[in-house]
C-alpha cells in the first residue's frame, strides 16, 4: 500500500526503513509533517503553541475515519479533488467501509474523474452487491461512457431488487429507447436513408418525460 499523508491524503514516498521502524515524513502537498512506518499506523506531528511537538498515534481505522470526516468538509466547500485525495487514502487504510467507497465515487464524479469513480463503485459492489446507490451511480457513469450493456445490467439488477425504483426504471427505459433508436439510425445509414435532425431525435426520445422526471433521473450525485 502506498504511503499517504494523514492530513490531506496526498501520496508520499514510502519510508526507506526496515519493516516496523518509524520515519519522519514531509508532505509536499500540504507541508505537514508526520511519522509513519512501513505498516499501516501513522503518527501525526502537531506543533503546540509553546513550540513543543505533540505526537498523537492513530490506528488505520481512526485515520480513515478522520479523513472521511474531513473529506465531508471538503465536499461542502466544493473542493472535490482534495476530497478525492482524502477519501482515496481513507479507502486504502480501511477498505471495508462502504460509506467511504460511496463517498469516493461521488467525489470523483464531481471532479470529473470517471474511471476513479467507477473503480470506487466496483469495490463498493464487491462489498455489497445489492447496494442501490452504487448500482445506480455506476449505471449512470457507464451510460455516460456509452457502455450501455454495463449500464443496463446494473439498472436491471436494481429494478429486480426494487421494482418501483423510479430513477432506475426511467433510466433503463431511456437506455433501451436510445439503443433501439441507434439500431434504426444504423439501419437507415446502411440503407442510404437520411437521418432526422438531432433535435427531432432528442424530442422523440425525451418527449414523454416532464422536466421533473428528467431532473429526478439525473440528480443522482
Amino acid at each position: 500500500m502506498s504511503a499517504r499523508c494523514p492530513y490531506c491524503g496526498a501520496p508520499v514516498e514510502e519510508p526507506v526503513v526496515p519493516k516496523g521502524e518509524t520515519a519522519r515524513q514531509n508532505c509536499s502537498a500540504c507541508g505537514n509533517q508526520f511519522m509513519t512506518t512501513r505498516e499501516v499506523t501513522q503518527v501525526l506531528v502537531t506543533p503546540s503553541p509553546g513550540g513543543a511537538t505533540v505526537v498523537q498515534e492513530e490506528s488505520a481505522a481512526a485515520t480513515a475515519a478522520r479523513l472521511y470526516r474531513e473529506a465531508g468538509t471538503d465536499l461542502a466547500r466544493k473542493n472535490f479533488k482534495l476530497a478525492v485525495a482524502r477519501l482515496t487514502a481513507a479507502a486504502d487504510l480501511d477498505p471495508t467501509r462502504l460509506d467511504i467507497l460511496l463517498a469516493l465515487g461521488g467525489a470523483s464524479s464531481h471532479a470529473n474523474m470517471v474511471y476513479e469513480a467507477l473503480a470506487a463503485y466496483r469495490k463498493a459492489l464487491e462489498l455489497a452487491p445489492d447496494d442501490e446507490t452504487a448500482l445506480l451511480r455506476s449505471a449512470m457513469l457507464f451510460a455516460q461512457q456509452k457502455s450501455y450493456d454495463e449500464a443496463e445490467s446494473r439498472l436491471t439488477r436494481l429494478v429486480t431488487l426494487c421494482p418501483d425504483h423510479p430513477q432506475a426504471v426511467l433510466l433503463r427505459d431511456i437506455l433501451r429507447q436510445e439503443r433501439a433508436a441507434t439500431r434504426k439510425r444504423n439501419a437507415d445509414t446502411r440503407a442510404g436513408r437520411p437521418l432526422p435532425p438531432v433535435g427531432v431525435r432528442l424530442a422523440g426520445l425525451f418527449g414523454r418525460l416532464g422536466p421533473a422526471d428528467l431532473y429526478g433521473a439525473l440528480s443522482w450525485l
